[in-house]
């Protein structure tokens, strides 16, 4: 009865040690990522609605135009990229500013950026067009966003 004990713990490890090396890899999770806000942004021109990762000068430019506010403000792009969030138009509301970022998570093989639901714009019944630009260390990792994504 104890060999029959033995062989059966034997093989329960056995099998266990043989399904967690046929299982798919976990990235290795670097940690939360370091992130700032851009400031006094003011969408004299819709984004896109949606995410967009921006990662050079050139398509910066091509994003926002001359007078846009947020352009005025310098990044350097050989050390730090942008990531943007666009809600798109909203027609009531005071400001385009938003903060919806929770975490922002590198991982061996990718950038989460986990965001949250779009706050509660204020009471004023002016278009708006509520947006988040956040600058990060520069990557070369895909991005990923999950939570209440804007599409």
């Amino acid at each position: 009865m104890m060999y029959i004990r033995t062989f059966l713990l034997i093989a329960l490890v056995a099998i266990s040690i043989g399904c967690a090396s046929s299982s798919k890899p976990v990235p290795q999770r670097m940690g939360a990522v370091e992130f700032s806000r851009l400031k006094n942004i003011q969408s004299f021109e819709m984004l896109p609605k949606g995410t967009m990762v921006i990662r050079t000068e050139e398509e910066w430019k091509k994003t926002f135009s001359t007078n846009h506010k947020s352009y005025k403000q310098k990044i350097d792009f050989d050390k730090s990229m942008v990531i943007c969030i666009s809600w798109g138009m909203s027609f009531s509301g005071c400001f385009d500013e938003v903060e919806t970022i929770k975490l922002i998570d590198k991982r061996a093989d990718e950038i989460e950026v986990v965001l949250g639901p779009l706050p509660d714009l204020g009471p004023c019944e002016m278009v708006v067009y509520p947006t988040e630009l956040v600058v990060i260390e520069k990557s070369k990792l895909p991005v990923k966003f999950s939570g209440p994504v804007p599409h």
